[in-house]
């Protein structure tokens, strides 16, 4: 079963945040959405690049992060805008990557270690049943997220994933009606 994330379109996602008035940023940026895991990725390198591309940053991430870079903290709404209008999204989320392939974003992933580095696995799943290729990041290489990609929209398990759901309803349906015989 593929993460349910993943299957719906980036169509039904924007409605969730086209009827809200959400102030979008006026320049082009980076989305750097980090969630405090211990990593080892140098922050500094985002601005860097950033700024070699006369990109904004906007840093979303959760209330753990300790560090001295101006933060955003966003709704599901806001952050869904985020990704969906970002230049180019870097993060260490697998769901960010989720959103990133299904808005079509130039994106890369944060490899996680130590204690998390068995969520990795995750994101090499995502990354080959939607067939956009290894999007690993490093601090000093940012080059993969230039990379094109094309991304299947239709991967196997998505549709075996609704084929189990649509079966499992059907079943619940059935037996439901039996119940009340």
């Amino acid at each position: 079963m593929c993460d349910p994330a993943l299957l719906l379109n980036a169509e039904i996602y924007r409605t969730i945040y086209k009827e809200e008035k959400i102030q979008t940023p006026s320049k082009p940026y980076i989305l750097f959405y980090y969630l405090e895991n211990g990593g080892r990725f140098d922050k500094k390198t985002v601005w860097n690049f950033a700024q070699k591309n006369n990109l904004d940053v906007q840093y979303v991430t959760g209330n753990a992060c300790i560090d001295n870079f101006k933060k955003n903290f966003a709704t599901v709404s806001e952050w869904l805008r985020l990704v969906d209008n970002a230049e180019y999204v870097i993060t260490n989320s697998f769901h960010c990557c989720v959103f990133s392939v299904l808005f079509e974003k130039k994106f890369a992933a944060i490899k996680l270690n130590g204690l998390n580095s068995g969520m990795n696995s995750r994101l090499e799943s995502l990354f080959e049943m939607t067939g956009c290729g290894e999007r690993y990041i490093t601090d000093t290489d940012f080059k993969i997220l230039d990379k094109s990609y094309s991304v299947d929209k239709d991967f196997t398990l998505k549709k075996e994933s609704e084929e189990f759901l649509k079966i499992a309803l059907e079943e619940n349906n059935h037996k439901q009606k039996e119940e009340m015989h």
